[in-house]
């Protein structure tokens, strides 16, 4: 529960959120500490020095959880032999036929209890001579080789703002060169590859 953010604060409700002993002392609640962990929610509070009671009005204990990542989409049509056309955003090219596309500009999330962050580095849509139906990717950095993502994070899916895009799996291998983790995905959208817009502003929010 979050703590009041003007008006009387009194040392047993500090307490009360974010644990520790009597008699109560200030100086057990450093940020960073045994006590108070280190997040945006407890971003007022000192590491060291001078504290005091203000310093906690609106802190939690609570870890912020952020469900969003976004950026500048792009496009990419006809590439390769098998004539690849895909959307979305991607850092660095997955061969000839797959290169790099968009700008993120939010690049991390975090998993639904807000104690752990990501950071994505693709989600796109794509199709080709071979596959007609839009197949999706989606890659974060670090090594989560075989974890499924619902454990993981706490989510199932990814939709493009309110409409739905992909479901997502259990993860493969580790990628060396790209440095990232591929999960299993299932389109789920129904504006084949306009589910992710050309061009422009596009927001992914995790569910």
């Amino acid at each position: 529960m979050t703590l009041p953010n003007s008006g009387s604060l009194a040392f047993s409700q500090i307490q009360s959120e974010f644990g520790g002993s009597n008699p109560i002392s200030l100086s057990e609640y450093y940020r960073g500490g045994s006590l108070v962990p280190n997040h945006g929610n407890t971003s007022n509070i000192p590491t060291s020095g001078q504290i005091s009671v203000s310093q906690f009005y609106g802190t939690s204990q609570q870890a912020p959880v952020d469900t969003n990542v976004g950026g500048a989409s792009a496009q990419n049509n006809g590439f390769g032999k098998y004539s690849t056309s895909q959307r979305g955003i991607q850092i660095g090219s997955r061969g000839t036929d797959l290169p790099a596309m968009g700008t993120w500009n939010n690049q991390t999330f975090t998993n639904s209890g807000g104690n752990q962050t990501f950071t994505i580095n693709r989600i796109t849509l794509f199709t080709s001579n071979l596959v007609t139906t839009p197949s999706p990717s989606f890659e974060v950095s670090g090594n989560y080789s075989q974890q499924s993502f619902s454990s993981l994070t706490g989510y199932n899916a990814v939709r493009v703002g309110n409409a739905n895009l992909m479901t997502l799996g259990t993860a493969g291998n580790y990628s060396n060169n790209n440095a990232t983790t591929s999960f299993g995905a299932n389109f789920n959208g129904n504006s084949g590859l306009n589910t992710i817009p050309g061009s422009g502003n596009v927001t992914f929010n995790f569910v």
